[in-house]
């Protein structure tokens, strides 16, 4: 039986659109509970699962100061629940900051892992994925982090393909671009047995050039921001395009062609993104989540428990000792 928690408060969506998307996942899932924590007077629809009442909560205008004035939010006992072996994982969509913070203070890192790294699934031209690593977690991080975040999405990834490709997010693929982050990772990448090709310009990401990217918080987030916005941006321009009557006709001849490509790329289908490095199963989702986001964020971490996911890393990086 897999338990996953669910904190329900502090987005900018309406609570209904968490509840919702937790009531469908559950389905009829005999394998599964989910426990909602949040405020159970703003739960206004039928629900077949468990609610920790909580009030309080952190908004998304809170930092890590924060904490010291609110000791009981719906967030903190989301990570007490975790801790305290009550679930097996835990999902939120509330701030990003301070879900990092009590991540990595609450569940503490797997030994010989100093810094921690969202880690989303982003989608490609070619209809499969890559993860990029940081997008958020960690701002000021070595080189040697670089190497430890790409030992855990190697196991990551590894459930889904046999070796799979790593490559360094740098402005040029040329061995003489970068800062010293970049040029530093690059040499210590090449001394270890994971299959990887070197560095990886933002352009092509969405083709494919390889399955799992690096790179520090700050970067990272800007590059996911960009590839999400750019796609909605595009698609809000074609829609408003073939809105147009002179382009009505063309419209009824590629409607498919045009719905496919933006189930492929709409980001709420890809809306999860793990905290890699702690020792329990945590994923975070966008502020703004809808019930489609949790959805898609709810799968992810469900088959990040289901696939022991943090056992096999633990016993990889376990492997290297000081080395890493």
């Amino acid at each position: 039986m897999i338990k996953i928690a669910v904190d329900i408060m502090g987005f900018e969506n309406d609570i209904s659109e968490a509840v919702l998307a937790c009531k469908e996942f559950l389905g009829n899932k005999k394998n599964l509970t989910i426990i909602l924590v949040g405020d159970k007077d703003k739960i206004n629809i039928n629900h077949c699962m468990e609610v920790v009442d909580v009030k309080d909560f952190f908004s998304q205008s809170d930092t890590v100061l924060s904490i010291r004035q609110k000791t009981n939010t719906s967030m903190q006992v989301l990570f007490n629940l975790l801790n305290h072996g009550k679930v097996d994982g835990v999902l939120s969509a509330g701030n990003s900051s301070i879900f990092t913070f009590l991540s990595y203070s609450t569940l503490g890192t797997i030994d010989n892992i100093d810094k921690v790294a969202f880690m989303p699934c982003i989608p490609t031209t070619d209809g499969s994925f890559f993860n990029m690593l940081d997008v958020g977690a960690s701002l000021d991080i070595q080189p040697i982090d670089i190497v430890k975040f790409a030992l855990m999405a190697n196991i990551f990834y590894s459930q889904y393909k046999k070796n799979p490709s790593i490559g360094i997010l740098n402005i040029g693929t040329e061995k003489h671009k970068g800062f010293l982050l970049q040029q530093e990772a690059d040499k210590l990448m090449m001394q270890t047995n994971l299959n990887y090709v070197g560095f990886v310009e933002p352009k092509n990401l969405l083709m494919h050039p390889v399955d799992i990217v690096l790179t520090d918080g700050f970067s990272g987030n800007l590059v996911l921001k960009t590839l999400e916005g750019t796609s909605k941006t595009i698609f809000n321009l074609l829609k408003k395009e073939y809105k147009k009557p002179k382009n009505f006709l063309g419209l009824l001849f590629s409607l498919g062609v045009f719905k496919n490509i933006k189930n492929q790329f709409d980001y709420k289908n890809n809306a999860g993104a793990i905290v890699l490095g702690v020792q329990k199963p945590c994923v975070k989702t966008h502020g703004s989540a809808d019930k489609k986001q949790f959805l898609s964020a709810l799968r992810l971490l469900h088959d990040y428990i289901s696939n022991k996911v943090i056992d096999n890393i633990t016993s990889e990086v376990s492997k290297y000792g000081n080395k890493v």
